[in-house]
């Protein structure tokens, strides 16, 4: 059984879009480990047809593949686009009808879906979180030195009258094209233009 990587048609610009790229963006990493499959799925014939009590129809058959031997496969290149809740009420409404298939499933076919791996699920959330302490350390660190250096250029205007009409040039930012260029080909083609470079002399 191979299930596809699930993308977010929703814009992340308003609060429930970006906890549907957020959720899906955790279950994409934690696929990563352990799949949990939806949406999208590819799998051997083993049954005829869902049980009408089985809500979660994806974890179903995953748990079938498990239990009969076979391998359950993530395949986060097969992209399967996906539209999610744009309520509050309906992002909780998805979220608790699925959670309680999954215990369903649990509670009487005795499979466990990955997301209900509290300790897994609980270190991808981390992952997240010193993501987001990296982002708000990296913005105040950006924010202090803007502030320097406009107090430093407002030093220059106000104080001492420097108009900076000749640039003290910052090197670092200038690159050298031919080298970066040449770093970007493979070493036949270094090798191919160092050849004709030498016949020419």
């Amino acid at each position: 059984m191979t299930g596809a990587h699930k993308v977010p048609l929703n814009t992340p610009d308003h609060l429930v879009g970006f906890f549907t790229h957020l959720r899906l963006r955790m279950e994409h990493e934690l696929c990563l480990e352990i799949p949990r499959l939806g949406e999208l799925i590819a799998f051997r014939k083993v049954l005829d047809q869902i049980p009408p009590d089985v809500a979660m129809d994806e974890a179903f058959v995953e748990a079938l593949i498990i239990q009969r031997g076979l391998q359950v496969r993530y395949a986060p290149d097969a992209v399967v686009y996906n539209s999610g809740p744009t309520t509050i009420s309906d992002f909780i409404k998805q979220r608790r009808r699925n959670h309680a298939g999954h215990l369903y499933l649990k509670h009487k076919y005795g499979y466990k879906v990955s997301s209900l791996q509290n300790t897994r699920v609980l270190r991808v959330a981390l992952h997240e979180v010193w993501g987001a302490i990296q982002l708000l350390y990296s913005l105040g660190l950006l924010a202090v030195l803007e502030a320097w250096a406009r107090l430093l250029g407002w030093y220059d205007f106000a104080i001492r009258h420097e108009r900076h009409t000749v640039w003290d040039m910052a090197w670092t930012q200038k690159v050298d094209l031919s080298r970066a260029s040449r770093s970007s080909e493979s070493p036949d083609q270094v090798r191919g233009s160092e050849r004709q470079t030498s016949d020419a002399r």
